[in-house]
């Protein structure tokens, strides 16, 4: 505990075990929570390049037909299928990053729980603001 005290002042409160345990329960919840917002941006990113290409599909909706790769073919299909696929495709992702959301406001509850029950233990001589 001495390394998280500035210089020249001593601590007079005791490290448990539990404490060390809520710790890194912390910093667990704290780098889970992390990889979930990267999860999340990914997946909105994905979710606005489908909404991209259907906005370039209501655009070219003068065409006949319109070039649809799938996999390593093109095929021909009018706008409002493309329309329909693009929704498709979106909607499980939209779900995806909701239910992500809602796990991510799960783990902050958790962390701030924590991190009061900690401070008001350790006060200044802790950190974990990231």
């Amino acid at each position: 505990m001495s390394g998280l005290m500035p210089k020249g002042q001593k601590s007079t409160v005791t490290v448990l075990l539990a404490d060390q345990q809520k710790i890194s329960q912390f910093s667990r919840l704290h780098s889970h929570g992390e990889y979930l917002t990267a999860k999340i941006e990914g997946l909105q990113a994905r979710i606005q390049s489908l909404e991209d290409a259907e906005e370039e599909v209501m655009m070219a909706e003068g065409d006949d037909a319109i070039l649809l790769r799938i996999g390593t073919g093109m095929a021909e299909r009018d706008a409002m299928d493309i329309e329909e696929i693009m929704q498709e495709k979106a909607a499980p992702l939209k779900e995806q990053v909701a239910v992500l959301d809602a796990e991510v406001q799960a783990l902050e509850k958790q962390k701030t729980a924590l991190k009061a029950e900690l401070y008001s233990k350790f006060g200044n001589a802790l950190n974990l603001d990231p």
